[in-house]
């Protein structure tokens, strides 16, 4: 019983680090483009992160693609995304996780 307690603490643990270590920040496209070798870079504005930094991502993949078709819609139509990444790219640029919108 204490073994499973042990690895109960431990696994929660792992879990709230895993979840400090995402920043979510929302906001309208500030800043779009494609880059060499397939990478986006873009930037929000009002957002909670600042800096000189870009997010970025891969225009290689499937998901990279769906990103940016989204971003571009957004950025189109002035309508906020969320984006998550490990943190703020406040002075070098950072690989996001995830970007998506809510219509709620």
């Amino acid at each position: 019983m204490k073994i499973v307690n042990l690895l109960t603490i431990i696994l929660l643990m792992v879990l709230s680090f895993g979840v400090s270590a995402t920043i979510k920040a929302g906001g309208t496209v500030e800043v779009l483009y494609p880059s060499d070798p397939g990478l986006v870079y873009f930037r929000l504005k009002d957002d909670i992160c600042t800096g000189s930094g870009y997010f970025k991502f891969s225009l290689t993949t499937e998901e990279g693609r769906a990103w940016f078709a989204l971003l571009l819609a957004a950025a189109n139509t002035s309508k906020p995304v969320i984006v998550a990444a490990p943190e703020c790219p406040t002075t070098s640029d950072i690989n996001i996780f995830y970007v998506y919108q809510s219509f709620i």
